[in-house]
This record gives C-alpha cells, structure tokens and sequence, in this order.
C-alpha cells in the first residue's frame, strides 16, 4: 500500500504473478508484530480493486476487529463524442450562465487560458496557486494541501517530476496576468485527473472555476481524452456535468490484542465526529468566521521586521542537538563575532604584504572597507552593471599593481563565478567572497565561499542570533581558530528579546525612531566605522543556537515568500524587480526593488508597522554620483521586501498591499 494521505485513489501494488498469495504474508507480518500498532486505516481504495474484499474476508475469518465501509463518490464524465455534443447534452440556461461569467471577467481585463509548459513557469506561477488555494479553504476550516512548508515542497517537487513526465497538466485562468483560477491535474494515457482546482473568492461572482472547466473540458475533448475523472467529493459542480460515479472504499482494523480493540473503539467514535465537521458545510463556516476574527484581532497591530526572530525559548534552551555544524564539507568553517571580524582574519592569515590594493564594487557598505583599513590594506573601487554584475571591462583597467579582488553575492543571488574565476587566475589575483547575504546559497551544491580563496559570512542576516560571523578558507590551514566567547553580548540577547515582543505585540518603537533619518544614518555609520576586536570569536550560545537550526525549512520558506512577492509585482508599474527570476540554489535574503520615490515610501511603510532595509542607502563617501552612477542610483531607490522564514502569510499580505497603497 502506498501514497500520500491527499491522493484520490490508493491501493496496494501487487506484482500480478501473486496476486491471490499476497494477504496471508502480510497479515502474518502483521500479527507477529502486533504489539508494535493498534490500528491499520487504508483508504481511498478505488472501486475497481480486489484487494480491499480479499482483505476484509480474510479479517473476518480471522476474528480481527475490522470496519469495512464506503466513503468517497468519484464522479468521472466519459468523453465518447464530439465536444459539441457533449455540451448540448446540457441545458441552455447551463452554457449561458458560464458565458456569461466569460464575458463580464473579459469586461474587467485581458483574459487569458494557460497551460503551464516549462520549469521557468512553474517557478513563476506556483507561489500565487498555493496562496490562491489557501485563500479559498481558509474560511471553511479546513486546511489547504498546500498549507505547509512539507506540503508546498512535497507539490512543488511533484510538479516539476511530473511535467518532465508529460504528466502534469496545470492550466490557469489569467485576468490582467494575475491567477483568478487554476487546476492542479494529471493526464495520464487517454484519462484526465482532475485534482486540486481552485478559484480566488475574491472573484466567486463571476464563476471563474466554472469558466475554466469549461475551456479545460473542451481541450480534453478535442485532444482524445477518453475518461475525465472529477476525483473524489461529491461537490455540486460536478454533477452538473456528469452523472457517471465511482465508489471509493476504506477499511479499519485492529491488533488483535486488548489494547488494539479499545483503541478501535474510541478511533471509530473520532472518525464519526470528524466526519460530521467536514460534511456541515455552516459549522465550517461559523468556525471560519471564529478564525477569521481570531486573525483580524492579530493583525490589529502588526510589526513587520526586516529580519528573522527568535523566541525567549530558544534563546535560554539548553542545546542536546547532535546535528553537525553548517558547512562541515570540505575545509572546516570558522567562527567569530561578526561577519567584518571574519573578513580581517581571512586577509590577515591571507599573505597579502601591508599596503597591498584590494578591488572593491563601488555599491558596498562602509564596514568592509573598515576591515580592509584593519587589516593594513588599501582598496580602489570598480563599478557595477545594473545587473549588480562586475564590470570586468574596468576592473582589467585597474588591475595593475592590485592583488585582491572582492566580489559580493548581492542579496543571495551568485556573481558568475566560472568568469571571474578565470579572470582572476590569469592575472593572478585573489579572490574574495563577500556571502554576508549569501548564507545556504549554492551553485550545483557547491555553496558559496568555496570557490574564491575564501569566504566570509554575516550569520545573524539569514539566522537570528545574538552575534555570528564565518570564515571558509579554501586555500589554507588556518592553525589559529577564534576563541569561542563564554558567553554572549547581553545587549545582544536583550535585543533578540526586544524583537520578539516587538513581532508578537505588533508594538515597535523602533519604527518610529526609524523615522527620525539623522538619528538613523548616525548609528549606521558608527556601526560600520565600530572597532573591530581581531579573531573574536562566535559566542557559545550563538553556537548552540546553530546546531538546531532547519537549514531546509529557511531555505524553502525564504524561497516560497520570494516567489509571493515575485507573482504580485511582476510587470508592476513604478516597480523594478533587480532579480525577476528566482535562480536554483539561492537562498534570498530579501526581495530587492527599486522604486522612484522611496524614501517617502520608506516612512509611509514605518509608520504601519512595516520595517524594510535600504542596503545600502549609505555608502562611502568616495563613491560620488559623477563618477559611480549606478552605485549611487540603487543606493538612492533601493528598498529591501522581507523574506525570512519567521514571516507568515498574513505578514507578507499585509506588507504587500501597505507596499501597492503607497507607491
């Protein structure tokens, strides 16, 4: 028996040479372990298998507490004629209303059917269907299948298989590009599964469901498609194409030990209550309102950080994780204070002489160069291309008497690596990475840091904790490894605290200091320019904390809030995406957008609770409008949406229209 709880139909599969001798094995396995489980539930077995009455006979016979019952109708439309046979089958009130709702969502906008045929699509469009199918379930109390981050990756990785396949078949209904319908389906051979559809209910008025249907209906039909199978769940809609109906079947039974038995008892009693629920469509909708108040109640007050946050638990828990540090493949990491205390160890155990030139993008923040100063090193500037690219034209100009190159992966996304890696070997130069936003981003597994001669990193951008800096060296051994601290900087556990009142109270004094720009670029350039205490090292809490860290959960719900923001401003006027596309491997520390006026944005944003990060609207004082325009155009109009994995979908709603209401 195999399958996951959301399929239509599950079964066991039998090789077909023992398709009698199978039962009496598997209840003898069964048995012998029958202090191991109490109860088996198999469900959804479709109408057509022998396995489920073979089963229940062989249970009966056996003494073993067993239910055996019907459960799901499957309604199926065979498709035997020509399409315009089939829908005169239908009355003419029928065909005209779903016209009609055509016609006036055509009145509203362009009007579009797609069906989704590359990976690049997919990758566009699954984000809005997700948010799109939850939006639709949430006021029935029942939780959408792709409520989670387990389901959303489980679907996520089934739709991309399954297109390589030919299986997938996802259509969407468009209204000015924007998702007002979809079907999440299969087609398999000459039969279409019709498997997770949905509608935005903002749109329900004009049926756009039914209107989509229709048109997916009709392409069947003139494709071949012989079988179109609703799926289970008797929903009025499809009865109003079909009369045809399948029975889907289950079966519950015991161990045959006391235990088992009363456990049966009180299972079967849940079942019958749950079950109710579901069926009584007005205790679902009572119950959908109770939630929808209980969410209107916390977002009253809301506070939107720029970053993740942590809970007092964490940070006082006691760590008994045995998980392996971060990044424990190839060359041990190194751990320190702070990202800028990474980089001066990386250059200082580097051999570059004192007074040598490192080559620096002109958009950077001023702390890097601090480091640099530290260190005994001098740094020129070379520009940027508006893709955040190096300009390698110029840097070739500059890179006589230079010995270093430092490129920063910009928000996560990875500079061409294979180019500038060649430019550097032939003119001998090391090179630097700059993964302060970079942290979990990779190239084909490889992670970035591993490709120049080192790396350094800002854990507490991506991670919360209170202090946490990497260094990966990839060309040396380093034998003087930074002393973990004893403990950590209370001011730093206190603001990790601070925060979290913050996020839970939707109470922030900060936004509105925020607002006060003098006081704010004060204590951005005293940070910056702040001395940096050589080679000390993470603190053990922080430490601690990073042992019980999900790295695949950050990574997909940083990817998944990428994609959210992706499908609302895509082709936005006044906006202009720096990375419309979400690259494999990148693990986003924010969603970065220009926009014309974003200062005023900016403190509109503060004063609803909204705290976005401008990196970097202050930058070096060398770098001048004359002479770096690009640095100084994405420092005057950059604004950073958040994408940390402590936000929920409520968060980046309510981000999101704040954002289009002010722009």
């Amino acid at each position: 028996f195999i399958g996951k709880g959301d399929a239509d139909y599950l079964d066991f599969i039998v090789d077909k040479n023992i398709d009698d001798k199978w039962n009496i094995p598997f209840l003898s396995f069964l048995k012998g372990k029958k202090n191991n489980w109490d109860i088996c539930d198999l469900q959804d077995f479709p109408e057509q298998s022998q396995h489920i009455e073979t089963l229940y006979k062989l249970l009966k016979n056996y003494g073993w507490k067993v239910k055996y019952y019907n459960t799901w109708k499957c309604p199926y439309l065979t498709l035997d004629c020509e399409w315009g046979d089939i829908i005169k089958k239908h009355g003419r009130k029928f065909r005209y209303n779903i016209k009609r709702s055509k016609k006036q969502l055509e009145g509203l906008g362009r009007l579009e059917f797609k069906k989704i045929e590359t990976e690049e699509e997919l990758e566009r469009y699954l984000p809005e269907i997700f948010n799109i199918h939850k939006k639709r379930w949430k006021n029935y109390y029942i939780a959408s299948k792709f409520s989670t981050i387990d389901g959303r990756k489980f679907y996520s990785q089934v739709a991309k298989e399954y297109l390589e396949k030919g299986i997938l078949s996802l259509e969407l209904l468009l209204l000015n590009n924007n998702i007002i319908a979809f079907s999440f389906s299969f087609q398999i051979d000459q039969k279409y599964f019709y498997y997770i559809p949905a509608y935005d209910p903002d749109y329900a008025k004009y049926s756009p469901g039914k209107v989509l249907l229709m048109h997916i209906l009709e392409e069947a039909s003139k494709s071949g498609i012989e079988e179109f199978d609703f799926g289970k769940g008797e929903l009025q809609y499809k009865y109003h194409w079909t009369t045809g109906e399948r029975q889907n079947r289950r079966i519950i039974f015991a161990s045959p030990t006391l235990k088992g038995k009363i456990i049966f008892f009180f299972y079967l009693l849940y079942l019958n209550i749950f079950s109710y629920l579901r069926k009584s469509k007005s205790l679902r909708i009572v119950l959908g309102r109770l939630k929808q108040i209980n969410e209107l109640m916390e977002t009253k007050n809301i506070y939107v950080p720029p970053e993740a946050i942590v809970s007092p638990r964490e940070v006082f828990q006691s760590n008994n994780s045995q998980q392996k540090l971060i990044y424990n493949q190839g060359s041990p990491a190194l751990f320190f204070e702070n990202g800028r205390t990474a980089l001066l160890h990386g250059l200082k155990i580097s051999g570059l002489p004192l007074d040598s030139i490192i080559l620096i993008p002109d958009y950077i923040c001023d702390s890097v160069i601090n480091a640099i100063k530290t260190a005994g090193l001098n740094y020129r500037f070379y520009k940027i291309r508006r893709n955040l690219e190096p300009d390698l034209d110029e840097i070739d100009k500059k890179s006589e008497a230079v010995k270093a190159l430092l490129i920063i992966h910009y928000f996560g996304f990875p500079q061409p690596l294979d180019r500038i890696n060649d430019f550097c070997r032939d003119r001998e130069l090391m090179l630097i990475e700059d993964c302060a936003h970079a942290l979990f981003s990779n190239i084909k597994g490889k992670h970035l840091g591993r490709f120049g001669d080192f790396g350094f990193f800002s854990l507490k951008k991506t991670i919360p904790l209170p202090d946490g800096g990497m260094l990966l060296l990839n060309n040396w051994i380093d034998r003087e490894s930074p002393q973990i601290q004893s403990g950590s900087r209370f001011l730093s556990r206190l603001s990790l605290l601070e925060k979290w009142a913050e996020f839970k109270t939707g109470l922030s004094l900060r936004c509105r200091l925020l607002q006060m720009d003098s006081l704010r670029s004060d204590f951005i350039r005293r940070d910056h320019r702040r001395e940096i205490i050589p080679d000390k090292g993470i603190s053990a809490v922080s430490l601690k904390m990073l042992q019980r860290i999900n790295i695949d959960e950050i990574i997909t719900k940083r990817r998944d809030n990428y994609r959210y923001y992706l499908g609302k401003l895509l082709n936005k006027r006044g906006v202009e995406i720096i990375y419309p596309e979400l690259w494999e491997g990148v693990c986003p520390i924010g969603f970065p957008i220009l926009l014309e006026d974003r200062d005023r944005i900016r403190k509109r944003l503060l004063e609803r609770g909204i705290n976005l990060r401008t990196l970097w609207d202050i930058l070096p004082e060398e770098v001048s409008p004359e002479e770096h325009p690009i640095a100084v155009r994405f420092s005057d109009r950059i604004i950073i949406l958040p994408v940390h994995q402590s936000l929920e979908e409520r968060h980046l709603d309510y981000t999101m229209t704040n954002l289009l209401s002010v722009i």
